[in-house]
């Protein structure tokens, strides 16, 4: 171990002993000492490394002729005008932020769990695969299910209490079988694989001990 190492290994652990210090002498000047060196450390810390991503991501393109990052730049900066009288203008840094956000995921959302499957379903039931009863079974499931989650006033009665409760029952019915092939599969994965994995593993060793034993 080199010199310099010895001494960053001395002084981590009297930092470590100041920081412990408050159990024994409650809130003393080497506790306050050490509380400020880790704030604002971490602070300093995270000021770089802002610092550096900026200059990976903004700086350096803008230094090579793309100024519109520029916009983007002075849109994050605004956020710092929360610490001043003009904190106002922190909303807007704040708004496209979370405006953002929800379009992506809100776009995400949609494309995945309803046009996604939509057409998955279409195109199955068009291509009859990967059989036809498979195709047909799930053709019924999704508009079944799709009429069991019905909130719709003017409709809900008749789809659930109605002459077509059949075809919300029919849902239920699929959504059931659906929960507990779920949690089936996961009671399977979490419990029973690993207890019969330990038990094949312990049967091994055990027969490999009495082999080597009885020199089989």
């Amino acid at each position: 171990m080199e010199a310099y190492e010895i001494v960053i290994m001395l002084i981590a652990v009297v930092f470590a002993m100041m920081g412990t210090s408050i159990l024994f002498l409650g809130y003393n000047i080497a506790f306050n000492f050490i509380e400020h060196f880790i704030i604002g450390g971490s602070g300093a810390v995270a000021l770089i490394g802002y610092m550096r991503s900026l200059d990976k991501s903004a700086f350096q393109y803008i230094a090579g002729g793309r100024l519109l990052l520029i916009v983007p730049v002075v849109i994050g900066l605004l956020v710092f005008t929360r610490w001043t009288k003009f904190r106002w203008l922190a909303r807007y840094p704040t708004s496209i932020l979370i405006g953002i956000g929800v379009g992506l995921i809100a776009g995400l959302a949609i494309q995945s769990q309803i046009i996604n499957m939509a057409s998955m379903t279409m195109i199955n039931l068009a291509t009859l695969s990967p059989d036809p009863v498979s195709a047909i079974i799930m053709v019924i499931g999704v508009v079944t299910v799709l009429t069991y989650f019905l909130y719709s006033r003017t409709y809900s009665y008749q789809f659930h209490q109605g002459r077509l409760a059949i075809i919300s029952r029919i849902g239920r019915i699929f959504l059931m079988c659906a929960a507990g092939f779920l949690w089936s599969r996961i009671f399977i994965n979490e419990a029973i694989d690993p207890l019969v994995s330990r038990n094949i593993v312990w049967f091994r060793r055990t027969v490999q001990e009495l082999q080597l034993f009885f020199g089989i």
